[in-house]
């Protein structure tokens, strides 16, 4: 192995070391830049709509390189021939341009000349997420023109920059989804506790994780969801495995729901289990997410403000709050003074009013009906 070829195998290290880790994008870049015998390198993205971001470059240059980037692209030797050129195709400025036509533009005049920089070589590459992603390597004058061996480097080094690249952003815009996620979840009024296809809590918004710390009815056994009667155990195993199969898509299963008493305390939590397709948190795949009727929130809940929110009439929002509070309908029937006839007629307009799909969906949207602090 010659020494240029380990050079080359130590940048490919350090390019997916950079996998996950925004901080070591700058000194990639310098790395890169070095490895060129350049005066810098950029590794940067165009989203058009959202324009020219950064992600690693030589420190010195990096603010000025992000000002002038968006009017980069009025310059023809960018918006024209290069984005012309194949994805992956390494581009020398010499390919596009006379040096003559090179120094009548502004960034030679703006950016250029103010780095020392005039040779330079970069490539194109659509990303998984629509972006087109731009690594690229510039050098002064005197240090002469990039050669066509460079390029054939530069083309093996710029490929694996645009692997690692696809694979950091990709990873970047789970963790923003993940957290944007915990923010969701946790203003809702109702307790949520992901679960995997084995039934271990993956993730719970607050109020779950306080329902969860009661042991009082629903509890983590063994790391897996459970609760203390052997019925109900059963039930949920099931609600939660169906939910595994919808995700899987080898079942149809919507979920359900059951009531679970508390022990000590007197009264239910009211459980309903719903299918989650796609949706991965680091190496664990949720399957169903797990929402908990804490009854001392449904006491809250008041009928007139209910039905301003979802726009339903009294009667119907004593109906929903009903359903909400006794998830069986006889019961919830008898705690308004309705028959069960007349309950489910009324939950009809409900059901139609508010577009829930279910007792499940409709216990969501009257929850919401309350403060995310509340209580």
């Amino acid at each position: 192995m010659t020494t240029a070829d380990r050079s080359v195998l130590d940048l490919i290290e350090l390019i997916y070391g950079a996998v996950g880790r925004p901080e070591a994008w700058d000194p990639l870049a310098v790395a890169i830049g070095e490895s060129f015998k350049s005066g810098m390198s950029v590794i940067g993205f165009d989203s058009r709509s959202g324009g020219y971001q950064v992600l690693g470059g030589c420190p010195r240059t990096r603010p000025y390189l992000a000002e002038i980037a968006n009017e980069y692209y009025k310059y023809d030797f960018v918006s024209g021939p290069f984005y012309s050129r194949p994805p992956g195709d390494v581009v020398f400025t010499s390919d596009i341009m006379s040096d003559a036509d090179i120094e009548a533009t502004r960034y030679y005049r703006e950016f250029m000349v103010r780095y020392d920089v005039f040779h330079m070589m970069g490539a194109h590459y659509r990303t998984f997420l629509g972006a087109t992603m731009l690594p690229s390597a510039m050098r002064s004058r005197e240090r002469g023109a990039f050669t066509e061996d460079e390029r054939q480097t530069a083309s093996l080094i710029f490929r694996h920059v645009h692997r690692a690249v696809e694979l950091h952003t990709t990873l970047e815009a789970s963790r923003d989804r993940a957290s944007a996620l915990g923010q969701l979840i946790n203003s809702l009024a109702a307790g949520v506790v992901l679960v995997d296809e084995d039934g271990r809590p993956v993730e719970a918004n607050l109020r779950g994780q306080k329902i969860l710390a009661r042991a009082d009815g629903l509890v983590v056994e063994g790391g897996k969801l459970a609760v203390a009667c052997p019925e109900q155990a059963q039930e949920l195993r099931r609600l939660i495995a169906g939910c595994a199969d919808t995700t899987r898509g080898s079942g149809q299963a919507a979920g359900g729901h059951l009531r679970i008493a508390r022990e000590g305390q007197g009264g239910f939590y009211t459980i309903s289990v719903a299918p989650l397709r796609g949706l991965n948190l680091g190496a664990k795949k949720v399957v169903s997410a797990v929402m908990v009727n804490d009854p001392d929130r449904a006491a809250a809940l008041n009928p007139g403000h209910v039905g301003k929110l979802l726009d339903l009439t009294m009667a119907e929002a004593k109906v929903a709050v009903g359903l909400c509070r006794h998830v069986d309908i006889k019961d919830a029937a008898e705690s308004i003074d309705y028959t069960a006839d007349s309950f489910r007629t009324t939950l009809k307009r409900v059901y139609a009013k508010t577009g829930a799909k279910g007792q499940a969906d409709l216990m969501r949207l009257v929850l919401g009906c309350l403060p995310a602090g509340d209580g």
